[in-house]
């Protein structure tokens, strides 16, 4: 099974890497990125699913986003593709926004070809993970609590 780690911003910057919570690094409440680093098929659609609800059912808040940055994802099959818009469908059923990040453009011809990207949505298709946390947070905190909101927006300010 490849590698899955969860994914912070460095603090200050627009920059995602492996979480280290002793460099300080950013997280943002109800939002996961995690990336995969290895080919999206049949085997390891499912480990990616499993880790998906492992860390799902850890978050404090629930989620309201999933970011998965496809950087590491050089190979998709139909099965791989077909995961993925299970996980856009399981997603929208439980309020949860599934994006995408980094996308190479074999990978995203692929999804184009099996109807993923289309049931994604284009608006959901990022070019950094950056940019799709943001757009993750306007979307999950709009008119939500105040105090997040606030919390939230000034995670995206300094790095601004």
């Amino acid at each position: 099974t490849p590698a899955m780690p969860v994914l912070g911003r460095v603090r200050g910057t627009h920059v995602f890497h492996e979480f280290d919570p002793a460099a300080a690094d950013e997280q943002f409440p109800g939002i996961l990125a995690l990336r995969l680093d290895g080919g999206l098929f049949f085997v390891t659609a499912d480990a990616l699913g499993d880790r998906i609800r492992e860390l799902g059912l850890a978050a404090d808040p629930p989620l309201r986003a999933v970011i998965l940055d496809c950087q590491g994802i050089d190979l998709i099959d139909s099965q791989g593709a077909a995961k993925l818009g299970e996980f856009v469908d399981l997603g929208r059923e439980r309020g949860i926004s599934f994006r995408l990040a980094r996308v190479k453009p074999a990978v995203l011809e692929v999804l184009e070809r099996d109807g993923v990207a289309a049931r994604l949505g284009a608006e959901h298709i990022h070019t950094d993970v950056n940019e799709a946390q943001r757009a993750a947070y306007e979307a999950a905190w709009a008119g939500g609590d105040e105090e997040k909101q606030s919390a939230m927006a000034r995670g995206f300010a300094k790095a601004r």
